[in-house]
């Protein structure tokens, strides 16, 4: 007779972690798309963000705090298989879409309503990215924990349970 031991996936996260909402966006025009602008957190210039996210805190396979070479501190995010493949399909796009609108592509990152960075799309993003310059190592902890303890959505094999 063997001893099998269960344990709940709670006990990996730390137990002071907060909800965190997380959402990469795809910046559009604000004159064509009616969407009402949003400053950057720091600054004056304005963004308009598509209504959905190409990503949100649920495609985050996985987060991790970590350092760059200089020492800031940066969150590196890992995305599930097919947030990534949204994620090449929609920077795949914007990099073809560039010349012909004769501008730089973007993607803006809000975290908890705040729009935190807006970097431009230098070619395709698929299964990870790495956000730099936008917060405190302490900042970079927390969040990193925080997406790591977002639950996961069941897929649509999971004995067609809901």
């Amino acid at each position: 007779m063997g001893l099998v031991l269960l344990t709940g996936c709670l006990s990996r996260h730390p137990a002071n972690v907060r909800p965190v909402s997380l959402g990469i966006f795809e910046v559009i025009d604000c004159k064509t798309s009616g969407m009402a602008p949003m400053s950057l957190k720091g600054g004056t210039e304005k963004y308009c963000l598509a209504a959905k996210p190409v990503v949100d805190e649920t495609d985050i396979r996985m987060a991790k705090a970590s350092r760059d070479e200089s020492g800031k501190p940066r969150l590196l995010l890992f995305f599930s298989s097919k947030a990534g493949q949204r994620m090449r399909d929609t920077t795949e796009r914007i990099q073809k879409e560039q010349p012909r609108r004769n501008d730089l592509g973007r993607m803006g990152i809000v975290i908890d309503g705040t729009l935190i960075g807006v970097p431009i799309v230098n070619g395709v993003v698929s299964d990870s990215i790495v956000i730099a310059g936008a917060f405190s190592w302490e900042d970079a902890v927390q969040l990193a924990d925080s997406l790591n303890a977002v639950p996961q959505p069941r897929s649509s094999s999971s004995n067609g349970q809901k």
